[in-house]
């Protein structure tokens, strides 16, 4: 039988674990105008999905980059990265990470 999760539908600021098994986890991020997540490598390999708004993010030693809603950002595990909302508005993610 397949699994049925939920997310959170809101504009408040908020980070939620969707589901996590042996596989690979996913998170659901709803980021504030100014928020930033600092600089870290990454835990697994990440595929980050812009549900609305524009993320930036800067991966290794790259120049930073913007992301839009319906764009999709891939970034190696062990790669030092950031991501931020520079924006007015909000920001939505789904990150998934394989283990």
């Amino acid at each position: 039988m397949p699994n049925l999760y939920q997310y959170a539908l809101t504009d408040e600021e908020i980070f939620e674990n969707v589901f996590d098994d042996e596989r690979y986890l996913m998170n659901h991020v709803v980021m504030a105008p100014g928020k930033k997540f600092p600089k870290h490598p990454t835990d697994a390999e990440v595929t980050i999905i812009v549900l609305r708004g524009t993320l930036t993010a800067m991966a290794a030693s790259d120049a930073p980059i913007d992301i839009i809603k319906g764009q999709v950002l891939q970034i190696e595990k062990g790669t030092d990265s950031a991501v931020s909302n520079e924006t007015d508005e909000v920001c939505e993610l789904l990150v998934l990470k394989v283990k």
